[in-house]
């Protein structure tokens, strides 16, 4: 007897059928963890996520989710072929966020072994001026309808160099605020004072912008309310 003949060789249709068994997409990321370093707060940044199928059946993306509305992912091709790649724009607007930042996009897809995957992405949000005492949110007050009021804040330089303020923009029109050019020296303070004009009995709740030469941080934005009575 020849050795191993009790041992039958499995038929080509039976190979076959495992090969198709076998063949399955799998998804791929240049990256999982995407740190955006220093952010001014107001700033948008993008960043490309580079998605692969290293399978060797097409992939399809079905969904991109975000941890939260800050956070948005564009994708234009919904199926790639074996071995191909497409690129996911992701943009972070920082507005509304202090200090260090995580967030996730995560990836839906027909790859068995992993219909989801996550990119974290961190990054450390800071910003040039700051309102003293530290406040989310500037409150102006209350005023009649179409009565001009007044608020006054006091804002702080805390990057290392010299800031000139160019003025104050919102696109709430019925507050104002005249500064004209006004240089801050680091660490020191200047107050500015506001007035509004209610033009309607509610809530008002939107952004103004401190507006700078700073290359680095042009247009500082800060989160106000006014109440009009």
């Amino acid at each position: 007897m020849k050795p191993y003949s009790h041992i039958r060789s499995f038929p080509a249709s039976l190979i076959l059928l495992i090969g198709v068994v076998t063949a399955q997409p799998k998804i791929q990321l240049n990256s999982t963890k995407i740190d955006l370093g220093t952010i001014y707060h107001g700033d948008v940044k993008k960043v490309n996520l580079v998605v692969s199928n290293a399978g060797d059946k097409p992939l399809t993306i079905s969904r991109i989710e975000t941890s939260c509305g800050c956070t948005s992912a564009k994708k234009s091709v919904p199926t790639l072929a074996p071995g191909e790649s497409d690129t996911i724009e992701i943009s972070y607007n920082s507005t509304g966020f202090e200090g260090k930042i995580t967030k996730a996009v995560t990836i839906q897809s027909n790859d068995p072994a992993k219909m989801y995957v996550d990119a974290t992405i961190t990054g450390i949000v800071t910003t040039e001026l700051a309102v003293v005492p530290k406040m989310s949110l500037l409150n102006f007050g209350s005023s009649k309808v179409g009565v001009p009021s007044t608020a006054s804040f006091v804002f702080r330089n805390t990057s290392p160099e010299t800031i000139t303020l160019r003025g104050v923009t919102s696109a709430d029109t019925s507050v104002r605020a005249q500064i004209g050019f006004r240089t801050i020296n680091p660490s020191d303070t200047i107050t500015i004072s506001f007035t509004f004009t209610p033009r309607s009995n509610s809530l008002s709740d939107t952004y103004f912008y401190l507006e700078t030469t700073s290359p680095r941080q042009p247009k500082v934005p800060f989160r106000f309310m006014y109440v009009g009575k």
